[in-house]
């Protein structure tokens, strides 16, 4: 080979490696060629999607767990109230009864009605209301009349034993007491001390007639179906010096009768039917007049002829 075709050669390979280094500084300087330009768009389309993806299932599953552990605590907290609610409610039990009206009783209705219910008694326990214990109870709860009931709990008396026990007679104290106080006649006066709805009975008899009815042992029966509380009777005759004021007094023209003392008024059951069968007087005494009522065989004092039964 000449001399002048070896110089060309070398000329050309000296041009070509001219053009790699010009290509390997422009790589050093930070520019890339088209084709790794277009394999780095490459491999991030691949990246960003999967990683998308791992950003909203995570997101997902923290959403998921948050509403789960919500959804888990208030199913929980209404499956502990559900239990709850069946479980007896628990509290102790007192009764203060009064000593001088034995007649008064001990809310036995009431703490039959309380039992019934979805309790359980811990403790029991029954106070005269004359001792220091029974006393400070009564101030406390200010009870007004006895004999009185208490049912006391360490946890809030739940709603549907307050309602179920309202119709009894029983009202809350504060959260935690149901308190019965005796209403209907008789009972003791907590502030005098009397004991209210003891009623005298005065027995009119007419001896003369052997076919009038029992006076005594019938309308004493009817008293007692009333629930009234006798604490003292009498039987006169109407032959008797003692009858003669009473049937002036109170104008009565039908005998076997009988009259009631003013504290019958208290017993609102017998009340109810009395305008049916007597009369109210003005000394507040009660005169039964309505002999049919009985239906016995009575004399008529004005035309004093013998009635018989129908």
């Amino acid at each position: 080979m000449t001399t002048e075709h070896q110089e060309e050669d070398r000329k050309i390979d000296g041009d070509e490696q001219s053009t790699h280094s010009c290509c390997a500084v422009k790589e050093k300087d930070g520019t890339q060629p088209e084709k790794a330009k277009k394999d780095t768009w490459s491999i991030n389309l691949k990246i960003k999607p999967v990683s998308m993806l791992a950003t909203v299932l995570g997101i997902v599953v923290i959403l998921n767990t948050i509403v789960m552990g919500w959804f888990t605590l208030t199913v929980n907290g209404k499956l502990n109230d559900a239990i709850e609610q069946t479980k007896p409610q628990s509290g102790s039990l007192t009764l203060i009864i009064p000593s001088d009206c034995p007649g008064c009783g001990e809310l036995e209705a009431q703490k039959q009605y309380l039992e019934g219910q979805n309790i359980t008694i811990t403790d029991e326990r029954r106070l005269d209301a004359s001792s220091d214990t029974a006393k400070a109870i009564i101030q406390k709860e200010k009870i007004a009349q006895l004999p009185a009931m208490i049912f006391s709990s360490k946890n809030p008396i739940r709603a549907e034993l307050t309602r179920a026990a309202e119709p009894t007679g029983a009202r809350a104290s504060g959260d935690t007491a149901l308190v019965w106080e005796k209403i209907q006649p008789p009972y003791a006066n907590v502030q005098n001390g009397n004991v209210a709805g003891l009623v005298s009975v005065t027995y009119l008899t007419d001896k003369s007639c052997t076919a009038c009815y029992d006076v005594v042992n019938t309308q004493r029966s009817i008293l007692q179906n009333f629930g009234v509380a006798i604490v003292a009777e009498k039987i006169i005759d109407i032959s008797d010096a003692a009858a003669k004021p009473l049937l002036k007094l109170y104008n009565i023209t039908s005998v076997p009768t009988i009259i009631l003392s003013q504290e019958a008024g208290m017993y609102s059951s017998l009340m109810q039917v009395w305008p049916q069968v007597g009369s109210t007087e003005a000394d507040g005494a009660y005169v039964f007049r309505t002999m049919e009522a009985v239906g016995g065989t009575y004399r008529n004092l004005t035309t004093g002829k013998i009635v018989e039964k129908k």
